[in-house]
């Protein structure tokens, strides 16, 4: 995920190579999100020092016998306060997550245009495709029977956002919580070549029949991120 300072020192710079990759980046949209985020957070700070201040007032007023009735008032609203500011600021945070996690890499200058493998150019070639005297194994097919491939692992990291079973018991439904966006964040925090995923994916999906429009949402979306790798 990128950092959203660089993003917005770059300014035009950041705009101009992200649209070689097909991507119109909103830069004030970007800077509107980060600027409602740092007042958000320096809005808490300053509601939770004030909390912090008018307990001591209480404890100070109530020791010397004074009436405390005014600041106990003022800190509840505070307290009130305090859990909008911050509701205010998870939003922000997430919408900000969100947007940055569209936004592809940047690519270098010496990179041709384009947004997929077609528009890639081939900078060298080294050695040539060996000829074998028998049907060579898919790498996948390969890796499972030699155990380096952990499907069943991987299938159960990608089912979640697969798919969303209904629940039946509502005893158990509120244990449920299934986020997709942690898969995603962990996916995109993944270094290397992600294609094995894309080939589970695609085994998961049609597992139980025919893949379903949601299911072909998801691994296009995965698609997407893998390329981003």
């Amino acid at each position: 995920m990128h950092d959203p300072r660089v993003l917005i020192d770059m300014g035009d710079e950041a705009v101009r190579r992200l649209a070689r990759r097909g991507y119109s980046l909103n830069l004030s949209s970007l800077e509107s999100l980060w600027t409602r985020r740092n007042q958000s957070i320096r809005t808490a700070d300053e509601l939770r020092a004030e909390s912090k201040r008018i307990a001591q007032d209480v404890q100070r007023t109530a020791k010397a016998g004074g009436d405390i009735s005014a600041l106990k008032d003022t800190a509840r609203k505070l307290k009130e306060q305090s859990r909008e500011v911050e509701a205010e600021q998870e939003q922000v945070q997430e919408e900000l997550t969100r947007f940055l996690l569209s936004i592809p890499n940047l690519p270098s200058d010496e990179a041709p245009d384009g947004d997929s493998e077609e528009f890639a150019v081939e900078q060298r070639r080294i050695g040539s495709p060996p000829d074998f005297p028998f049907e060579p194994k898919d790498h996948v097919d390969l890796g499972d029977s030699m155990g380096i491939l952990d499907f069943g692992r991987a299938t159960k990291a990608l089912r979640a956002p697969l798919q969303c079973s209904a629940v039946v018991d509502e005893q158990l439904a509120h244990l449920v919580d299934i986020d997709p966006a942690e898969v995603w964040r962990r996916i995109d925090a993944e270094p290397g070549d992600l294609s094995d995923l894309l080939d589970v994916a695609d085994r998961v999906a049609a597992a139980d029949g025919a893949v379903n429009a949601r299911e072909k949402a998801v691994i296009s979306e995965l698609r997407e991120r893998c390329r981003r790798n």
